[in-house]
Protein backbone atom coordinates (compact mmCIF):
# COMPACT_ATOMS: atom_id res chain seq x y z
CA UNK A 1 0.00 0.00 0.00
CA UNK A 2 2.89 2.37 0.70
CA UNK A 3 4.26 2.10 -2.86
CA UNK A 4 0.89 2.03 -4.58
CA UNK A 5 1.95 -1.15 -6.38
CA UNK A 6 1.17 -4.80 -5.98
CA UNK A 7 3.91 -6.85 -4.32
CA UNK A 8 4.56 -8.64 -7.61
CA UNK A 9 4.91 -5.37 -9.52
CA UNK A 10 7.26 -3.97 -6.87
CA UNK A 11 9.46 -7.09 -6.98
CA UNK A 12 9.56 -7.07 -10.78
CA UNK A 13 10.52 -3.40 -10.90
CA UNK A 14 13.21 -3.93 -8.28
CA UNK A 15 14.69 -6.83 -10.28
CA UNK A 16 14.65 -4.77 -13.47
CA UNK A 17 16.35 -1.82 -11.74
CA UNK A 18 19.12 -4.10 -10.51
CA UNK A 19 19.41 -5.69 -13.95
CA UNK A 20 19.80 -2.24 -15.53
CA UNK A 21 22.78 -1.57 -13.28
CA UNK A 22 24.37 -4.91 -14.14
CA UNK A 23 23.74 -4.51 -17.87
CA UNK A 24 25.27 -1.04 -17.90
CA UNK A 25 28.28 -1.86 -15.71
CA UNK A 26 29.26 -5.35 -16.86
CA UNK A 27 29.77 -7.40 -19.97
CA UNK A 28 28.04 -10.42 -18.48
CA UNK A 29 25.79 -12.43 -20.79
CA UNK A 30 22.07 -11.83 -20.29
CA UNK A 31 21.75 -15.29 -18.72
CA UNK A 32 24.27 -14.32 -16.02
CA UNK A 33 22.50 -11.02 -15.36
CA UNK A 34 19.23 -12.94 -15.04
CA UNK A 35 20.81 -15.35 -12.56
CA UNK A 36 22.38 -12.49 -10.59
CA UNK A 37 18.96 -10.91 -10.00
CA UNK A 38 17.48 -14.26 -8.99
CA UNK A 39 15.89 -15.53 -12.21
CA UNK A 40 17.16 -18.84 -13.57
CA UNK A 41 15.21 -18.57 -16.83
CA UNK A 42 16.89 -16.05 -19.15
CA UNK A 43 13.93 -16.08 -21.55
CA UNK A 44 11.53 -15.15 -18.77
CA UNK A 45 13.95 -12.48 -17.61
CA UNK A 46 14.10 -10.99 -21.11
CA UNK A 47 10.30 -10.90 -21.37
CA UNK A 48 10.00 -9.31 -17.93
CA UNK A 49 12.68 -6.75 -18.74
CA UNK A 50 10.96 -5.82 -22.00
CA UNK A 51 7.59 -5.58 -20.23
CA UNK A 52 8.99 -2.96 -17.87
CA UNK A 53 11.36 -1.06 -20.16
CA UNK A 54 9.96 -1.51 -23.65
CA UNK A 55 13.25 -2.95 -24.89
CA UNK A 56 15.22 -6.16 -24.64
CA UNK A 57 18.17 -6.42 -22.26
CA UNK A 58 20.58 -6.37 -25.22
CA UNK A 59 18.94 -3.29 -26.72
CA UNK A 60 19.15 -1.59 -23.32
CA UNK A 61 22.86 -2.44 -23.06
CA UNK A 62 23.51 -1.03 -26.52
CA UNK A 63 21.56 2.12 -25.67
CA UNK A 64 23.60 2.79 -22.54
CA UNK A 65 26.82 2.08 -24.42
CA UNK A 66 28.08 -1.14 -22.88
CA UNK A 67 28.68 -3.99 -25.33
Amino acid sequence: MVTGKTPTRWIEETLVLEAKVLLSQSSWPVSEVAAAVGLADASYFSRLFKKHTGMSPLAYRQRVGKS
